[in-house]
Parts: C-alpha cells; sequence; structure tokens
C-alpha cells in the first residue's frame, strides 16, 4: 500500500515525485490477513512516516504471517525508498504471525541509517509470532540512524511449537527513555539482536 500525502513545497516541480509524509491516525486498519493461507504485503513509502491514534496493520496468516515494510525493507535491502523519520505510537499494533500453523512474518520499521537526521520511534506493539499449532517465530527489525524506543513498546516473535524468531535493532545510537530499564522490564519475547 504505497501512500503519499504531499508536504507543501511551491519550490518542488508539479511532475517530480512526491515527498511527502504519510499519516496513519484516528484508528486507521490496513488488513492483507488470510484465513487459509498465506498473508499478504504492506509497504509504506514516505520522507515522514507516521503511525498514530490507535492504527492497526494487520498481516496475519494461517499457514504464514505477510510483510509489512515501514520506511525501508530489512536492513536498507531492496530498492524502497528509504524513509527519514517513522514513528509508531504507543497505541498501535503491528501484526505479521502466523494464526494456524506457520511461520511469523515480517516487519519492519527503518529510516535511512546512515542519514545523521533520520530517527525511528516505536512505542506500540509489533508482533510476527508462530502459529498456536506450529511454526517459527518471524522477524521485526526497528533501525535508524537514531532508535528511539517508548515505554509501552511490545514486540513478540514467539513460537508457541517451534523455534523463536527475532528482533534486530540496528541503529548508529539508540536512546532507551526509561531510566530504569534493566532489559527485562520490556514486554519481548524471541530472540533481542
Amino acid at each position: 500500500v504505497p501512500a503519499s500525502v504531499p508536504v507543501d513545497n511551491p519550490a518542488q516541480p508539479a511532475n517530480s515525485p512526491i515527498q511527502g509524509v504519510v499519516l496513519l491516525s484516528s484508528n486507521t486498519a490496513l488488513r492483507t490477513n488470510s484465513g487459509r493461507a498465506y498473508a499478504g504485503r504492506v509497504e509504506l513509502e514516505g520522507d515522514d512516516i507516521r503511525i498514530e491514534s490507535g492504527t492497526l496493520i494487520e498481516a496475519k496468516g494461517a499457514k504464514k504471517g505477510g510483510v509489512v515494510l515501514v520506511g525501508g525493507d530489512w536492513q536498507g535491502s531492496g530498492t524502497m525508498r528509504q524513509a527519514t523519520s517513522v514513528s509508531m505510537s504507543a497505541d498501535s499494533l503491528i501484526d505479521a504471525s502466523a494464526s494456524d500453523f506457520g511461520d511469523g512474518g515480517k516487519v519492519v520499521l527503518w529510516s535511512e541509517v546512515a542519514n545523521d537526521q533520520s530517527v525511528t520511534t516505536v512505542s506500540g506493539r509489533i508482533f510476527a509470532r508462530g502459529g498456536v499449532n506450529g511454526g517459527n517465530g518471524g522477524q521485526v527489525e526497528t533501525s535508524g540512524y537514531e532508535l528511539r524506543l517508548g515505554d509501552k513498546v511490545a514486540v513478540s516473535t514467539k513460537a508457541f511449537l517451534g523455534q523463536d524468531g527475532e528482533w534486530l535493532l540496528d541503529p548508529n545510537d539508540i536512546v532507551i527513555t526509561d531510566p530504569s530499564w534493566t532489559g527485562f522490564n520490556y514486554a519481548t519475547s524471541g530472540n533481542t539482536t
């Protein structure tokens, strides 16, 4: 679901690519679920991507979780345009889990790690769990030149009857805003790398 809302910029030629803001808010729901097979794919491209106000993005599949790419692909690979700023509010949810027998999917929240102005802020819930009847956990990546994890972030790549997945944090800088953080008081499961 490529989406862009233009930023008011009179210097930008009318035929140039939109350099804009993607805003999902007011309980927006994007779903590419499958109750019988493989989940679909959601891609959000833009310079500034904001997932706010109770937004729900689902790519859940009975046999395999789907793919949700926000601001870029895994470790910046592929041809997606990379965002400068990505943010996810505490009341938002992204779920790319398998729902029956299958592996969890892939979720990436990415802003350009080579750009020292790039920031990824994550405060919501992200799931890429394996199916309840079998399958491995999926992959979650939250990366940017600066990575900010809010006090409400919850990530799970848990496998109920398989191998847990991974959560990749890959910033130049990481800012943890909770001074009492010990590494154990966040709601995470799966391997954190």
